[in-house]
């Protein structure tokens, strides 16, 4: 483990946050998940993950939006968060509903940077970006290959949960790698983990990197790909 300054060396961020991405061999996008967790394995202290964070945390997130250019999250986590528009006007935000139980007239809709990934039966906005499954259920592997031609070549899918979205991209093998950042921190409480409702699997992945800045941990885990 390395310890450094973060938020005074942004080439240092950008180097092992901010990198080309490579697309598997199939032309999908690389899937990456990023997260903050209490020593306790908390994903949010009273539902929002804001209390966990810290400026080096925000930085890396902003860095890995920035590369990707496309954000993809479930709609409990943007209610919970209070997203807004990125920005980055570069960046989109991929919302994925089931119920569209939305702020439509808040400002991530308003933007234009939203693209709404949900089933065929989800009242949605019609000047709203939309991506349609078959049937009621999001179909992620769909729109992950629907959402590579508004991506530029490098960049890649950037997953800021919820847990449940988590676990679907876990049991479909969407996941690449996964950018955690430990708080120093035990939240105690009923709060999820990173990922619900995927079958109990076992998911191999290596340590890239771990930094620390103060008593913040800054890791980065990738599968190993051989199709890229």
């Amino acid at each position: 483990m390395q310890r450094v300054d973060l938020v005074n060396s942004p080439g240092l961020v950008e180097q092992h946050y901010g990198h080309r991405r490579s697309r598997h061999g199939s032309g999908r996008l690389a899937v990456e998940l990023c997260m903050v967790t209490s020593l306790d394995g908390a994903v949010a202290v009273d539902g929002r993950s804001g209390p966990m964070s810290s400026p080096a945390d925000r930085l890396v997130l902003a860095t890995l939006r920035s590369a990707a250019r496309l954000v993809l999250v479930g709609a409990g986590t943007v209610r919970a968060e209070g997203y807004r528009a990125p920005s980055d006007p570069g960046v989109r935000i991929a919302v994925v509903t089931r119920s569209g139980d939305l702020d439509w007239d808040g400002e991530l809709f308003a933007s234009g940077a939203a693209i709404i990934v949900t089933g065929d039966r989800t009242d949605v906005p019609g000047h709203l970006t939309t991506l349609r499954s078959t049937g009621h259920e999001p179909d992620l592997d769909r729109a992950i290959v629907q959402l590579g031609s508004l991506v530029p070549e490098a960049g890649f899918v950037h997953v800021e949960g919820g847990a449940a979205l988590n676990g679907t991209l876990v049991s479909k093998g969407l996941l690449d790698a996964v950018n955690l950042t430990v708080a120093p921190m035990i939240a105690g409480g009923a709060e999820q983990r990173i990922v619900t409702g995927a079958p109990a699997v076992t998911t191999g992945l290596s340590l890239v990197h771990a930094f620390a800045q103060g008593d913040h941990l800054f890791t980065r885990w990738e599968r190993p790909t051989p199709d890229r």
